[in-house]
């Protein structure tokens, strides 16, 4: 929804292939931490492997792609596109995964 209009946008190409590298490793990071006990090594090394590309991402997204964006949606359409995605991923039940991720941490403090 939201980047398929951007890849019109040359400046934003190639950004969006890195946005989309990172997404799958983001995904696949929430899945070894939903899926691996919080008390082993290695979960806290793919929460902190997690961080770092989330962070890079944002970061990228922030400076670079919502730039380009800004090109292509009007704010009208920006705000109804994330109204829509919100509404979306409500229908489909699910639980944002960084809410998993916190609760884990929370357990693993107390």
């Amino acid at each position: 929804v939201f980047y398929r209009p951007l890849r019109q946008v040359s400046q934003a190409a190639e950004i969006l292939e890195q946005a989309e590298d990172e997404h799958h490793q983001i995904e696949h990071l929430l899945m070894e931490l939903q899926t691996t006990s919080a008390e082993k090594a290695s979960w806290l090394e793919s929460l902190r492997a997690l961080r770092a590309v989330l962070q890079r991402h944002v970061a990228k997204e922030e400076t670079e792609l919502f730039a380009a964006a800004r090109s292509v949606y009007s704010t009208m359409e920006a705000e109804d596109m994330g109204m829509r995605m919100i509404a979306e991923k409500g229908r489909l039940g699910m639980e944002n995964p960084l809410a998993v991720v916190s609760r884990k941490v929370k357990e693993l403090m107390e």
